[in-house]
């Protein structure tokens, strides 16, 4: 099976829907390809995609490079979009 890496704009989706976090994480990288190659914008991009659990999040919270801000923003969201994935 071959891969195909997505254009541009489609990545970090869930991330660009969010405006504080997804300027936060623009303003860590000087370059749009630090940012579209950042392992930690992907792990926060997942967990607003619905994927990953609050536990999951409170175990490498530290490792994400986030404002206290941000971290109580994304802990704060990433229980509602569980519940509504949960509701599917």
């Amino acid at each position: 099976m071959e891969f195909f890496l997505a254009e541009h704009y489609h990545q970090k989706y869930y991330l660009r829907q969010d405006r504080v976090l997804d300027e936060e994480f623009r303003g860590m990288y000087s370059s749009k390809s630090d940012f579209l190659n950042s392992t930690a914008a992907s792990r926060v991009n997942g967990y607003l995609g619905g994927c990953g659990t609050l536990s999951d999040l409170k175990e490498e919270i530290d490792q994400l490079g986030l404002s206290e801000a941000s971290r109580i923003r994304l802990q704060s969201t990433v229980p509602r979009l569980a519940a509504n994935s949960s509701m599917n």
